[in-house]
């Protein structure tokens, strides 16, 4: 059984918002994921995360010692802005093929 090849030119098909976030309607890239120091920022937003959600977990324990509303504003604001970027960013570069570019 063949499988049928992908679409690379979106003429025909039902999705839009990847012609768009990748640029096929005028013909250049529209839309691509930055790099900084040569890694693509999901990489940097990844490590952010994983500091961030460090430091919620230790304020909480109460290893580091901050008021409780930096723990509050940090889970409740902070942490999920973080995470949509780094989800935005690596669903557009690892499934709809966007491309990295550097600084």
């Amino acid at each position: 059984m063949s499988e049928r090849p992908l679409n690379r030119n979106f003429t025909n098909s039902s999705m839009g918002l990847i012609c768009i976030a990748q640029g096929k309607a005028e013909g250049g890239a529209m839309f691509v994921v930055p790099s900084i120091f040569g890694k693509p920022v999901y990489v940097w937003s990844g490590l952010l995360l994983f500091f961030l959600i460090t430091f919620q977990v230790g304020v909480g324990l109460r290893w580091i010692p901050v008021n409780f509303n930096v723990h509050r504003w940090n889970g409740k604001f902070v942490i999920p802005i973080v995470i949509l970027g780094h989800a935005f960013f690596a669903v557009a570069a690892y499934f709809f093929g966007v491309k990295v570019q550097g600084f």
